[in-house]
């Protein structure tokens, strides 16, 4: 068991705080280091959609809104504390900004800490690759791409001891993982191990929504080889989320009847393991699907595929459509279901309608259909 006391808010830079204490070690063999500028991003420019209500401010706005890059690094960092969902406790007790993924749990964290608490302590070096957030979309393109910068620096599965994540049940989860050559002994989940010091964490950069083009493309290079490229898999595909509870598509039998007509398959990604989803999405030429997280693998799309996502109006969520601005010419089409537009960069707005059921008009799904040269 480790005694420690408690930790304060470092106000400087990640680098300010590495210079500062680069003599700490462990075994007298390693240091405090940071390996900085890991990638290079080329970043693509937004191309606008076209949507089934004419312009839309927000889209416009993020079309003309350089794409956000953020510094990429890679953290070691000796007996190091780890807590909750990856906020960094340094040695000398402070919270480290920079892995802290929420401003408002920053406060939190301060306020809730026990003094004079004792934490196991973990032997070797632990890789935090952790996110704020669970599910397909968030472990592909945020937990995955903290993976990849592990890489990108030269660190190998066999150069650490344990890796971090918040959780390992899903299918999705092992699959990806035994792709990647990560053995299922190597892993532990935040969930049951909240709080501990560790011999030495390995931190990559937290990149949230930023550096977008590098982690659509290090997903797509690392999996896409998994692909099946057939002509026995459909080329139009309708991905349903009849296995979800919320976001639903109301009207989906009037949806389908509509899209059967014109050559359409219904797909439930669920049902699918991980290489097969992969070969569904790179085999497809045209894909309709409501707002949800199969949409994640347009990333494993061809060049010139075509994608009508069917969204909420009170919740307008770039995420997909973003993703489709740094792959080769895909088309990007939104239609919006029934109800009055909220037209509005300020996420919390639009937060409390994000799983809301849906309901589309037929008409102005056909008239994307028509756009799209679909039919």
């Amino acid at each position: 068991m480790v005694y420690t006391t408690a930790f304060s808010l470092y106000e400087g830079s990640l680098e300010d705080w590495v210079i500062k204490n680069n003599s700490i070690e462990i075994k007298n063999e390693e240091k405090v280091s940071l390996k900085k500028d890991i990638i290079h991003v080329h970043p693509s420019k937004n191309k606008l959609p076209w949507t089934s209500r004419g312009s839309i401010m927000k889209l416009e706005y993020l079309a003309n809104t350089p794409p956000q890059i953020t510094n990429s690094s890679v953290l070691f960092l000796p007996n190091g504390r780890v807590l909750n969902l990856g906020d960094i406790v340094t040695p000398d007790n402070f919270l480290l900004r920079d892995f802290t993924l929420e401003p408002n749990r920053q406060s939190q964290l301060l306020k809730e800490q026990l003094k004079g608490k004792r934490v196991p302590k973990v032997k070797g070096k632990v890789a935090v690759l952790t996110v704020d957030l669970t599910g397909y979309y968030h472990w592909m393109m945020d937990l995955i791409p903290r993976f990849g910068l592990l890489r990108e620096a030269g660190i190998r599965v066999e150069d650490i001891d344990k890796f971090l994540v918040n959780d390992y049940v899903s299918k999705f989860q092992v699959e990806t993982f035994e792709y990647l050559g990560i053995p299922a002994k190597k892993i532990i989940t935040s969930q049951w191990n909240p709080d501990f010091v560790a011999d030495m964490l390995v931190v990559p950069s937290v990149l949230r929504i930023s550096n977008m083009n590098w982690r659509v493309n290090y997903i797509r290079n690392a999996f896409l080889p998994l692909a099946k490229l057939t002509n026995d898999l459909p080329k139009r595909i309708y991905i349903s989320r009849g296995q979800v509870t919320h976001r639903r598509l109301i009207n989906e039998a009037e949806v389908f009847s509509l899209l059967q007509d014109f050559g359409f398959t219904k797909i439930v990604m669920e049902d699918y393991n991980f290489q097969e989803q992969i070969s569904l999405m790179a085999n497809a030429d045209v894909i309709v699907a409501p707002h949800g997280a199969g949409l994640t693998n347009i990333a494993f799309c061809k060049p010139n595929s075509k994608i009508i996502e069917i969204a909420s109006p009170k919740a307008i969520n770039p995420l997909f459509w973003l993703m489709s601005c740094q792959l080769e010419d895909i088309q990007y089409f939104y239609v919006f279901a029934e109800g009055e537009i909220l037209d509005t960069t300020d996420r919390d707005k639009t937060k409390i309608y994000n799983n809301d059921d849906m309901t589309v008009s037929i008409e102005e799904l056909k008239v994307a259909l028509e756009v799209a040269e679909i039919i």
